[in-house]
């Protein structure tokens, strides 16, 4: 496992321009108090219209994370792990060392951190290019 870490922090720091990289010039995307989410370092995908962005995100406890997708693939690795709990559902830990992936145009999120500590993930998506990293699902307009 320490090993895993290791390359996953080489890689990061690979990706973000070298071992030098400060967080002071990550860019905030905004999110519901208690949830940040820092841009480590965006890249273009060569010969396509993707760009590939890597990020850290933290949810403090007692938020949720907003239901939402992304124009594309998210592939994730819990760095710090807590407690979440899914709507309607019982408490689970989210280990530290988790993958996670979600697909392109997936809802997903609605989770709210119960545990003690924040919840911190290192974030990788391959999205379209000019379309927001973020976006909400509709309103469903019928009646259940």
């Amino acid at each position: 496992m320490r090993k895993l870490t290791i390359a996953l922090a080489m890689l990061a720091g690979v990706l973000v321009g070298g071992s030098g990289v400060q967080l002071s010039f990550a860019q905030e995307i905004q999110h519901p108090p208690g949830m940040h989410h820092s841009i480590l370092k965006r890249v273009d995908l060569p010969g396509t219209n993707m760009e590939i962005i890597l990020g850290i995100v933290e949810v403090q406890p007692g938020t949720t994370i907003p239901r939402h997708f992304h124009y594309g693939e998210e592939v994730s690795y819990v760095l710090e792990g807590t407690m979440v709990q899914a709507p309607d559902k019982e408490p689970q830990m989210m280990q530290t060392g988790t993958p996670v992936h979600n697909a392109r145009e997936v809802v997903h999120g609605g989770a709210k951190v119960v545990g003690d500590k924040p919840l911190k993930i290192l974030t990788n998506h391959i999205v379209e290019k000019g379309k927001p990293l973020y976006a909400e699902p509709k309103k469903s307009t019928s009646v259940q």
